[in-house]
């Protein structure tokens, strides 16, 4: 059975979360064990939504809800999640045997996360934060889909894992405390905010002093390039570099998200945007996919001149070191 509690903002008896935003109004849905409980498992899931209230319209007192980024990256994400999109398939049976190498095969983690308080941003579907909880780290799954969410309940509690899920976009982070998190980590997402800053700021609040931020991100050139080369047989930009509109419409494919709003975010405010808030670059990869001889017009024919992808670790700064930043400055 499940129990649901509404209230105003404040702190949840459930969970130690204060909603210091007067614009979000929360809803707190605890699952006790014998809900989810499978045989001979143990297994406890916390569940935490944050909703924004309806915009109204000035001639009605009918409630309408603008169809922003958020409420249209929302959706969309339901649905492809529902569908059984490629970014919503759980992890593996083989993924689970060795957790901590399925999600660091870089080794940036120093050999275990046992007991670190890991956020996992924009990260549903049901494979970061069952491997992260199975590696021994406490979770939590932040996510602006539902449905996303509701896969990585359903597998922990398959796999007897504690998490805890909170639906809010990753930019709305005031229900967590200050210096909570050891790790935040973030697979490719920001592209799907207009600003990066808000964001960032949000993180630099939440990950304590010598904790880490390890995110990926959709590079800018992808996102201006075209998905198939044009009539002389090449790939095109046709998006400017400092595009302030979203991409939207998408057809499906490996390199866009059907339905989603887009943005072109720029590598000064990518990694700028990081070192000036107090987070220090330490790694920057970009993961290879180039297929030099692949069909033209295929992922890694693309990729082979376009690289999708980067991949950064950075490390929050003491306050002190912070303190002595005057301009974003990123440091390899």
């Amino acid at each position: 059975m499940r129990s649901q509690r509404r209230g105003r903002p404040g702190i949840s008896p459930e969970f130690p979360f204060v909603v210091r935003s007067s614009k979000l109004r929360t809803t707190t849905e605890h699952t006790n064990r014998s809900f989810y409980q499978m045989p001979g498992v143990e297994s406890r899931i916390r569940i935490v939504r944050f909703f924004r209230p309806p915009s109204f319209s000035q001639n009605t007192r009918k409630p309408k809800r603008k169809m922003n980024a958020d409420h249209r990256n929302e959706r969309a994400w339901d649905r492809m999640a529902t569908a059984g999109h490629r970014f919503s398939k759980p992890a593996s049976d083989a993924e689970f045997v060795d957790p901590l190498t399925t999600i660091d095969p870089l080794g940036w983690y120093g050999g275990s996360i046992r007991a670190w308080k890991v956020l996992c941003l924009a990260a549903g579907g049901g494979r970061q934060g069952p491997l992260y909880a199975a590696a021994g780290a406490q979770v939590w799954v932040v996510d602006i889909s539902a449905e996303q969410l509701a896969i990585d309940r359903a597998v922990a509690a398959d796999r007897g894992l504690e998490l805890t899920t909170v639906q809010t976009s990753m930019d709305e982070l005031s229900m967590f405390a200050t210096a909570q998190f050891d790790l935040v980590i973030q697979p490719v997402s920001t592209c799907y905010i207009p600003s990066l800053a808000s964001m960032f700021h949000g993180l630099a609040r939440v990950v304590r002093p010598d904790g880490l931020y390890v995110s990926q991100h959709k590079t800018p050139q992808n996102l201006q390039t075209t998905l198939t080369p044009g009539a002389h047989g090449k790939y095109e930009i046709d998006r400017p570099y400092y595009a302030n509109h979203p991409s939207v419409g998408h057809a499906p494919n490996r390199l866009r998200e059907a339905g989603t709003a887009e943005y072109v975010h720029t590598f000064e405010a990518i990694l700028g945007g990081m070192c000036s808030v107090g987070f220090v670059v330490e790694r920057f990869v970009e993961p290879f996919h180039a297929v030099a001889d692949g069909p033209v017009g295929s992922f890694g024919h693309r990729c082979y001149f376009v690289p999708p992808y980067v991949r950064i670790q950075a490390r929050r700064a003491g306050p002190a070191a912070v303190a002595r930043r005057t301009s974003p400055i990123v440091e390899l």
